[in-house]
């Protein structure tokens, strides 16, 4: 199976993002990985990749709740970007709400593949890399 190039992880829970790291290591998921710890850096980072023309992410996981900016704010200014509309980034929302509210809300994002909750498996990570093939 095939890593992709990029991969970014956008969440404020270092010991989920280690874990998470170490799964993606185990099943050679991606050849380089950036994190953020809240959107809005997460958002300036995207930003500053399109103005240099380097290619972004091909797959996203990204938190709901997070300080500075929360998911559903990164996702607001994500989706109000050219290359969200050109660009083939595949956003994962994993998060550990289950609320009804944010299981409804992911509905309004067109760029969200799908909706994971916390902890994210080695048997999801494999099924996204086989659908990012």
């Amino acid at each position: 199976m095939k890593s992709i190039q990029q991969a970014c992880i956008i969440d404020d829970d270092e010991i989920y993002i280690e874990l998470l790291k170490i799964k993606m290591r185990d099943i050679n998921f991606c050849e380089e990985c950036l994190v953020y710890n809240d959107g809005q850096s997460a958002i300036e980072a995207i930003k500053e990749i399109c103005d240099t023309n380097r290619s972004l992410p091909e797959v996203i996981f990204l938190d709901i709740n997070m300080p500075i900016l929360d998911g559903w704010g990164f996702l607001d200014h994500y989706e109000k970007l050219e290359i969200c509309k050109t660009d083939k980034v595949v956003i994962y929302m994993v998060t550990s709400s289950m609320a009804k509210a944010d299981l409804e809300r992911v509905q309004e994002f067109k760029s969200i593949k799908k909706y994971i909750v916390k902890p994210i498996t080695k048997e999801q990570l494999t099924e996204i890399l086989l659908a990012a093939a």
